[in-house]
């Protein structure tokens, strides 16, 4: 009896590693990252030409989307309600240049942290980045969150205390 569970152990150890290693498949980060920047690219044209459906194209339907006032938090009908109505404002100079862009694809390839910097007409001089995650969702890249943050220079931020 003791052979022959000595025999089924040694049996059961050597099936056991023979077995295949189930690893995960090897991320082209290069073709993630274009994939991404296409997205960032295609939602802040859209933003741009102030267009509410083109860019909730790129919207996860579950994200959250943070305005530069502390009291926005908007889901993704929100940020196109928002877009529509600047879309009505003719004054309202949308049109902006991504001046840089850093983008961090996770190791498995299926999220991106995305950092880029602009100076938006209609917000003034004072520069703003915007942080954005992405995920891949059904086989395609969707914006699942994205904040537009004002970023002012340290010798400013005492004048802007005092004028807040």
């Amino acid at each position: 009896m003791k052979k022959m569970s000595l025999a089924l152990a040694v049996v059961c150890l050597g099936m056991a590693s023979c077995r295949q290693n189930e690893s995960v498949p090897a991320v082209n980060e290069e073709d993630a990252r274009k994939a991404v920047g296409e997205l960032f690219d295609g939602f802040n044209s859209a933003f741009s030409k102030k267009d509410a459906s083109a860019m909730g194209n790129y919207l996860s339907d579950d994200g959250l989307f943070l305005g530069t006032d502390p009291t926005e938090f908007f889901s993704k009908e929100r940020v196109m309600q928002e877009v529509g109505n600047m879309a009505q404002d003719t004054s309202i100079n949308a049109n902006y240049t991504i001046e840089k862009r850093e983008i961090r694809v996770s190791p498995d390839g299926q999220m991106a942290l995305v950092v880029e910097q602009a100076i938006i007409p209609f917000l003034g001089r004072i520069p703003a980045r915007m942080i954005g995650h992405a995920a891949m969702k059904d086989g395609q890249w969707k914006i699942d969150f994205f904040s537009w943050n004002l970023i002012p220079k340290n010798e400013s931020l005492k004048k802007l205390s005092e004028a807040y």
